[in-house]
Parts: structure tokens; C-alpha cells; sequence
């Protein structure tokens, strides 16, 4: 028999009650998916699996009513490992989709596994882009959206504020919802006017000038370090909605009628923490940090060094930190190691001894970045092996990453494990920390579970960040 973990189950999958056998819906699949048709031909099997036991058997099996039509075998070595099923491998072709997928155990021993993640994915080509299940950024237009009437036409002393928008920038800036503006005008004339209306102070990032309103989102996502996925652009323009919609369909449009209804929709509304209100503010001190970095005629890791930066890990979490772990987890996605969301409840229920979570605070000699990554690292006799990871994208290509897995090299040296390995899951968005994990020496493992480093060799750039805490003594 086999018995799965019930809270490491996202909510798209169901455990049935029977013990032998735990299946997946086609109509579930063509939810998950949206309104698009799944290409089944070009679709595969993503298993992310924790087996505390030695290595078991598993079989994938492709059911119509309750005939199996197919059957693909998987060995699930003990640690955290990473399968990829292909459709020819389950048998999946157009003509053969049946009603679902089982998978079984081998034999008739027991033991659980814990799914860190299970789907059915298409290829990315096969599919439009998606937005994120939260917008980061509102970015505004102002003509005739923020403000009534236009620049140019009226002049900046006849131009009003919407009604509605003060009440709509506060009430979104409190859950810790970046506001930006992108404005066909010149960047002179609108902050004056922004400032006697009272809100220009509520904006980390502007793109105003006369080009593409598309280009404009792209630049103010890359000064954010976010995906353009988690933009929502305001405009009352049909034609610059449209625009946008056809060099980026993964960003939400909305017309600036409609915001009283707007600030009451599910994706501006996310989990939020202490760190939500302080969001902006942080921000700010990024674009602080960025002039300085242009004064200072250091090179980039010069003036890393000079930041003196400080990375403090912890493991004994009080109730505010795994409040903001659980929000980090929510919000990130270019960072992400397994792209997995957890509740409250799941993330306290996934905490054992072998499972540890890990906070990590950053500051430097500019201000406090506040906790800024979120880390579960299991424990075995070989290998310290990160399950999850979510790092704050505002910290990014700063070093705290290679300082974090430095410092879980050297606690996996010292308590005589040979590796640090990474349960990473490649998806659409989080190629920036394939990226980082391969800077830092990770390589694939063979056998495709996931990456790792060899506990012997120092992590690269490592020593640019100050690491505090020495927390994982006595595993």
C-alpha cells in the first residue's frame, strides 16, 4: 500500500480513499489549463518526490474505465528526486487520452511519499502565457486615467484627480502592491503635477516617455526585477490595451472605470504581513542603493562589498516569520525553486526534524531588507537537499544566495554529508534561479533528480555577504 502525504497535495490533486490507488481527472486537466485545449500528444509528467525510506517502485498507469491502457515504471530512490514522464512514455496520445492517471505502489509493502509537486504540463509553446496568481505592480497611465483630462490639452493646473484613486493607491499600497506609471509625456512635466496632487510618492517606477506603452511595462518590470506576468496595466486607451495585449498577453488590462470593483479582486487582494506595508518603502531604498551604485565608479562586486552586507538565518521561527515564509512563498515565482504554495497549515505541518524551515534576514549599510528568503532543507545521512526555496527578487544578483548556499555547504561538511542538493523544478518563470543555482556550481544530478554541489568545493562570490547564525548544529 502507499500513502500519500495529504499536505504535500496542492489543491488540484485529490486523494481518494481507497489506499491503493490515487488518480488524476482529465476534466481537471482541461481546468487547470483554462479554456485552451491540452495538446495531450506534447504533454508530460512533472513528479518532485520525497521518500524517507529506501528506494520503492512506483507505476503510472493511463485508466478508461477502469482498463488500463498503459503502464510506465518509476524507482524512487530515497531523498528528494525529480521524474519527467514524457506522453509517449504514459502512453498519451490523441486517440488515447482516457479517463485518468493512476499510480500505484509495487507490491504489497507500505510506506509514504511525500509529492512535493505532481502535473501534467504542456509544452510552453503549446500554451499562452499566464499571468501570476498576484499582481506585484498596478501600473498606471495618466491622461485621462490617474488624473482627469490631459496634460498637453489642459495644462497641469486644471488637471484633477480621478475619484476613487487616492482611496484605490492606499488601499493597495497597504497590501504591499507596488505602484508605477507609464505615461506617453515627458517626465518633467508629469511629477509636478503628481506631487500637488499628492501621489507621487506612492511610485517606485516610471516609464514616461513617447514609445511603445509595451516597452514601457518591460522596463518597469526590469527595474522591478519582476515578470511582466505580474503587472496590471490601468489605461483608459482601447488601442494602448491592445498593444500591450499583443506583445505581452500575460498582462492584466483593466480600464480605470472599473476600479472600485477592481481593488475587491481576488488577485490584488494577497496575503499580506508586516513586511506588505513596509514594501514600498524598501523599494525606494533599492533605487537609493542603484544612484548610489552610479556615484560611486565602483565596478558592480565592488560595490557589493562595500554594502557590508548581513545575512542572518534562523530555524526557530516565531509566528510573524512563518506569516511572511508562507506570503514569500505566494509571491515569488523568478526565485522559486519548486514553485509551490503552501497555506499556513501546510507549512507548519511540513516542519519535522528531518525538515527543517529556514528564514533568512538580509540588511546592509543602507537600511533592512527585512526576511528575504525562505528555505526548507531535508535532512539525510549523505546530503543536506534544499525541498524549497523562495528568495525576494529585490536581493537578487546581490550574492545572498551564494552566501546561503555556502553556508549550508559548509554545515553539511562539518556534520560529514558529502553534498548540497536542490529539488529544483524547472517551470515558465523560474529560470533566473536555474540561472543562479548553475553561477553558484550546481550541476544536474544524473538520474534526473534535480542539481546539486559537492560539499568539498566552495560556492563562487560566496563571501561578498556576511552570514550570522550557525543553526543546523545536532543533525
Amino acid at each position: 500500500m502507499i500513502r500519500v502525504t495529504e499536505h504535500m497535495l496542492g489543491s488540484r490533486w485529490a486523494r481518494l480513499r481507497l489506499v491503493k490507488s490515487w488518480k488524476y481527472r482529465r476534466g481537471k486537466l482541461v481546468a487547470l489549463m483554462g479554456s485552451q485545449r491540452a495538446d495531450w500528444a506534447r504533454c508530460h509528467l512533472e513528479l518532485v518526490v520525497e521518500n524517507l525510506q529506501s528506494e520503492v517502485g512506483l507505476s503510472v498507469e493511463l485508466v478508461d474505465h477502469n482498463v488500463g491502457l498503459s503502464r510506465a515504471a518509476l524507482r524512487i530512490p530515497a531523498g528528494i528526486s525529480h521524474h519527467h514522464l514524457s506522453a509517449q512514455e504514459l502512453g498519451i496520445r490523441c486517440d488515447r487520452t482516457g479517463e485518468y492517471l493512476r499510480i500505484m505502489g509495487d507490491g504489497d509493502s507500505s510506506y509514504e511519499l511525500g509529492f512535493l509537486r505532481l502535473e501534467i504540463l504542456q509544452a510552453a509553446e503549446c500554451l499562452m502565457s499566464a499571468p501570476t496568481e498576484f499582481v506585484k505592480c498596478v501600473v498606471w497611465d495618466l491622461d485621462d486615467t490617474l488624473w482627469n483630462g490631459t496634460l498637453l490639452e489642459d495644462g497641469p493646473d486644471r488637471l484633477t484627480l480621478r475619484q476613487g484613486l487616492s482611496e484605490a493607491l492606499q488601499i493597495l499600497d497597504e497590501r504591499g502592491i507596488l505602484h508605477a506609471i507609464a505615461s506617453k509625456n515627458s517626465y518633467e512635466d508629469v511629477v509636478p503635477v503628481l506631487s500637488r496632487l499628492g501621489v507621487w510618492d506612492y511610485f517606485v517606477a516610471s516609464a514616461v516617455s513617447w514609445g511603445r506603452k509595451s516597452a514601457g511595462l518591460e522596463h518597469i518590470a526590469r527595474t522591478l526585477n519582476i515578470g511582466t506576468d505580474s503587472l496590471l496595466l490601468v489605461d483608459n486607451s482601447e488601442f494602448e490595451r491592445a498593444e500591450v495585449a499583443s506583445q505581452h498577453p500575460e498582462v492584466r488590462l483593466a480600464h480605470p472605470d472599473d476600479i472600485r470593483a477592481l481593488v475587491s479582486e481576488s488577485f490584488l487582494d494577497p496575503p499580506t504581513t508586516r513586511e506588505s506595508h513596509l514594501r514600498r518603502s524598501r523599494y525606494l531604498q533599492d533605487a537609493h542603493r542603484g544612484m548610489q551604485l552610479q556615484d560611486s565608479g565602483l565596478g558592480h562586486v565592488e560595490f557589493l562589498r562595500s554594502c557590508e552586507f548581513v545575512l542572518s538565518l534562523d530555524v526557530d521561527l516565531s509566528d510573524a516569520q512563518v506569516d511572511r515564509m508562507v506570503e514569500l512563498l505566494a509571491r515569488s515565482n523568478q526565485l522559486n525553486l519548486s514553485s509551490r504554495r503552501f497555506d499556513r497549515e501546510e507549512f507548519l505541518a511540513s516542519r519535522s526534524p528531518t525538515s527543517l524551515w529556514v528564514a533568512g534576514t538580509c540588511r546592509d549599510r543602507f537600511g533592512d531588507y527585512g526576511l528575504v528568503l525562505a528555505a526548507r532543507v531535508a535532512v539525510s545521512e549523505s546530503a543536506l537537499e534544499i525541498a524549497d526555496l523562495a528568495v525576494s527578487c529585490r536581493i537578487a544578483e546581490k550574492s545572498v544566495e551564494n552566501a546561503f548556499f555556502e553556508w549550508l555547504r559548509i554545515e553539511a561538511l562539518a556534520t560529514g554529508r558529502s553534498r548540497v542538493g536542490a529539488a529544483f523544478v524547472p517551470s515558465a518563470r523560474n529560470g533566473p534561479l536555474d540561472k543562479a543555482l548553475r553561477t553558484c556550481g550546481f550541476s544536474s544530478t544524473p538520474g534526473g533528480t534535480g542539481m546539486h554541489i559537492e560539499a568539498s568545493v566552495p560556492v563562487p562570490r560566496s563571501d561578498i555577504v556576511r552570514v550570522t547564525g550557525r543553526l543546523l548544529t545536532g543533525i
